[in-house]
């Protein structure tokens, strides 16, 4: 026999560091021997740092007892000296005492003399087999910021999950996901979400992790929140959401993955701005494309000019409407409201012709110089060029054709320039061949 007392679950043991509490682990000591009582000892070799209590006692026949062990942090110290693993070692005497007497059935914590550990007279059975590991928040948080994926494994497998070590935050209110997003390291977040944190935990500063991660434009990690069903809303405490972020700082392909996540394109910042309002704000500009989400660049300083943010998302729901049988070209709508006579409607700012026109221009449909000249006048007679979005539509429809010459002209006849009517103007000029106006309009 090479010992008298096992170690259970094992011989390491997590020590749990926390701001403001004592580093607590536990080791579990069961007595092997089927009819004997067995004394123990156990000491660690740092005294200045480790308590154990109790440091001694007897274990009946084939029982356990629980020990608790106890770190003690230098003052002003946050964390030990190496962690997660330490060489810090304890030694624990075991001696066979068959005429021991036993208080408690499974064991007693009566201090048992020196002289019983002794080899003079028994045998006594010696392991320092006994390790220590760090554990806790303090520990997680450095090791993911180090990024040491191997040891961020160990220490959230070794830590009880009662405590949610997965929601650990540092000293700045951060959590080990906003740690993760901060260093852009997509394979931290993987582990992480193994572990299934919360990931709606907000940092101090009020953003959630996918805010976060959209902020940084960490598309995988974006990906991988959202592939966790991370909600695409804005926090309440949050000054902008994860699509203003998106659309704000020009990451279009997050913003790709927001709306297939079902993303609202009409939420609010905090400040009450939408998505096209706050990339303006932040000199991004919006333009028309066919193409959902599409990106348009000019060479000019290497810089990207513009960036397709409203009318893309646009283009998505009423592709999706398209799909629903919900909207039909201008030309049939038109038509048919010219034979019932339906005249006075076109007055109206949320005329049919308004939406018409627009549905037709985003969703494709190529007007002819012919067709734009009559649509431009259509819009005249009816008093119409005061509306600012059939502005920007026939503003579109003139751009589409190549007739610079008469985009411009509407523009400094229309009274109400919207945000919609910039970006109108200023991708005509880009996608046309006059660019550099475009830069300095």
């Amino acid at each position: 026999m090479d010992r008298l007392i096992s170690l259970e679950q094992s011989n390491l043991v997590p020590i749990r560091i926390e701001p403001g509490l004592k580093g607590v682990g536990e080791l579990t000591l069961r007595n092997v021997m089927y009819t004997m009582p067995v004394a123990f000892r156990l000491q660690p070799m740092n005294k200045a740092r480790y308590t154990v209590k109790p440091q001694s006692g007897v274990i009946s026949p084939l029982a356990t007892l629980t020990v608790e062990i106890t770190y003690v942090l230098p003052p002003g110290v946050s964390l030990p000296e190496t962690y997660p693993h330490c060489e810090d070692s304890f030694l624990l005497h075991s001696v066979v005492v068959p005429g021991a007497t036993i208080k408690d059935p499974s064991s007693t914590f009566d201090a048992v003399p020196n002289d019983w550990f002794t080899t003079k007279k028994k045998q006594v059975f010696i392991d320092s087999a006994i390790k220590i590991m760090f554990v806790g928040s303090p520990i997680l948080a450095r090791l993911v910021k180090d990024g040491s994926m191997d040891e961020i494994r160990e220490v959230l497998e070794k830590s009880n999950p009662a405590w949610n070590p997965a929601d650990s935050v540092d000293s700045h209110g951060r959590s080990l996901l906003h740690i993760a997003i901060a260093q852009c390291r997509p394979d931290i977040v993987q582990l992480l979400l193994e572990f299934e944190p919360d990931i709606e935990l907000q940092s101090r500063t009020g953003s959630s992790p996918l805010e976060a991660a959209v902020g940084s434009g960490e598309a995988l990690i974006v990906e991988l929140l959202l592939a966790r069903r991370a909600r695409t809303e804005r926090s309440e405490t949050s000054n902008w959401g994860p699509i203003h972020l998106a659309a704000g700082n020009g990451h279009m392909d997050i913003l790709r993955l927001l709306l297939l996540k079902g993303a609202n394109v009409d939420s609010l910042t905090k400040d009450g701005y939408t998505i096209s309002e706050k990339a303006i704000r932040v000199n991004y500009l919006s333009t028309v494309r066919t193409t959902v989400l599409d990106i348009v660049t000019i060479g000019i300083s290497g810089m990207f000019i513009f960036f397709a943010v409203r009318i893309e998302v646009e283009l998505v729901q009423l592709a999706q409407a398209r799909e629903r049988g919900i909207v039909r070209p201008f030309i049939s709508r038109e038509a048919e409201a010219a034979k019932q006579g339906e005249v006075e409607y076109l007055k109206k700012k949320d005329c049919r012709v308004l939406n018409d026109c627009r549905n037709a221009t985003l969703l494709g449909k190529c007007f002819s110089l012919r067709e734009a000249t009559q649509l431009h006048s259509q819009v005249v007679r009816y008093g119409l060029i005061a509306d600012a979005q059939l502005g920007a539509t026939l503003l579109d429809v003139y751009a589409k054709t190549g007739c610079l010459d008469s985009t411009e002209k509407v523009f400094d006849e229309m009274s109400n320039r919207d945000i919609a009517s910039w970006n109108v103007s200023i991708a005509g000029l880009a996608q046309g061949d006059q660019p550099i106006e475009a830069v300095f309009i």
